[in-house]
């Protein structure tokens, strides 16, 4: 596991989430692993969690494409923060603790 990578500035809506920062997105190769990631949208202050393999690719070619129901309606997103695991399992707890976190 790697600690989350700060994106862009962060507009983080649970303080209670332990997270590390580490180098800019765009300075890193990403290794092939699964990652747990947070989209925001300025546009609308609505934030998305999810997890896949290649967030930025995913956020390119499926959410700003209006192709993801959930996210269709409040376009442009960005990619704020992504945190990287070695497995799927690991990705997709991690997505449902910081939904949980968000509902609270």
């Amino acid at each position: 596991m790697i600690g989350w990578v700060q994106v862009i500035p962060w507009y983080f809506l649970n303080r209670r989430l332990d997270l590390t920062l580490s180098s800019s997105f765009s300075e890193m190769e990403l290794p092939q692993q699964y990652y747990c990631y947070i989209l925001y949208s300025s546009s609308f202050d609505k934030y998305y969690i999810g997890y896949s393999q290649d967030p930025q690719k995913r956020l390119s070619e499926r959410h700003n494409k209006g192709l993801v129901a959930s996210t269709r309606n409040y376009r442009p997103y960005n990619l704020i923060r992504m945190k990287g695991f070695e497995t799927e399992l690991e990705a997709k707890k991690e997505e449902l603790t910081h939904i949980a976190a968000i509902q609270i």
